[in-house]
């Protein structure tokens, strides 16, 4: 929940947009940070070392330090 009040308010987002939903019925916002809590995982830029914590890896500091652009090609 941490990581979702931050990013909606780091992005300025709108009642509506944390309203919005997926075709199937579930939070857009929602589905979209879990997915890229996914990718940056899969990539090493992220650890989850217990349920519902999450961490930023040494490469994951890198990659900021060095001002990487962080692109859905670069995670993968």
């Amino acid at each position: 929940q941490e990581v979702r009040d931050y990013c909606s308010s780091k992005f300025d987002l709108s009642e509506e947009d944390m309203r919005a939903t997926i075709p199937s019925g579930g939070n857009l916002f929602c589905n979209r940070v879990s997915w890229t809590q996914t990718y940056l995982k899969k990539a090493g830029l992220i650890a989850n070392p217990e349920r519902a914590v999450v961490v930023i890896t040494p490469l994951g500091e890198k990659v900021l330090d060095d001002k990487t652009k962080l692109t859905l090609d670069f995670v993968k």
